[in-house]
């Protein structure tokens, strides 16, 4: 029927899933970067208990915490694989590599990878100009690039291989919630779905080891690297 179907019983669906080094994106550690700063953050792990097991997770928040402490900064280098930056320049033009770059050292450095929403990483790209469109009415031209990447994403945007912009779904999008209620969204209707998945959707720290991003490392050049991934949930009142 050209939808996509999703289950929110046992846990919030993804519109974007990570996906190895796919999905991520890379950043220049900016500062006063020595090997000692780069040894003590990856060193940085938390300790939880599942299913009666203690297993040791990166430290996020407190891995950016401590790099903030150190007074460095974060700067956009490319996204890790080249089709990734391709299919992002395919669906909305040179600045939405950066676009998305912006909004995720937003999510994972300026909040610590703390709940955010989509659309508060819209203000914040509005509020920085971060593209230097320098004209009024931003929030409006950043909600447009997102939720047109949004929508691209739903209907068929990887990171894995090239893009031809065609959609997948032309139905919309179907959720069983924990009550048992069926619930379809209509993407026929598009500006009021892509206002949906702006919305709706909030960023999410993938698992850090399957992902291979939040640990510092060293390039030959001498500069100091590292890497956010990149992955959306779905946040619906249940």
């Amino acid at each position: 029927m050209g939808f996509s179907c999703k289950s929110d019983i046992d846990a919030a669906s993804t519109l974007f899933n990570a996906s190895g080094d796919n999905t991520n994106f890379e950043y220049e550690l900016i500062g006063d970067m020595n090997d000692g700063i780069m040894i003590r953050f990856n060193s940085l792990y938390k300790e939880v208990v599942r299913k009666g097991i203690v297993c040791r997770d990166v430290a996020t928040s407190e891995r950016m915490n401590y790099l903030k402490s150190c007074g460095i900064d974060v700067k956009f280098v490319q996204t890790a694989k080249q089709a990734a930056g391709q299919n992002l320049v395919r669906c909305g033009g040179l600045e939405t590599p950066l676009i998305v770059a912006e909004m995720l050292k937003y999510y994972y450095y300026n909040k610590s990878g703390t709940d955010t929403s989509v659309d508060e990483s819209i203000r914040y790209l509005a509020d920085k100009d971060v593209i230097g469109y320098g004209f009024g009415d931003l929030y409006d031209t950043y909600h447009l690039k997102v939720a047109n990447l949004l929508y691209a994403m739903f209907t068929g945007l990887r990171f894995s291989k090239p893009w031809n912009g065609k959609s997948d779904v032309s139905g919309g999008y179907i959720v069983v919630k924990r009550d048992g209620d069926v619930v379809a969204f209509h993407s026929c209707i598009a500006d009021e779905f892509k206002d949906f998945l702006v919305d709706k959707l909030r960023f999410e720290a993938p698992s850090c080891s399957r992902h291979d991003y939040m640990s510092i490392y060293k390039k030959a050049d001498g500069k100091y690297y590292m890497k956010f991934a990149l992955q959306f949930r779905f946040k619906l009142k249940k």
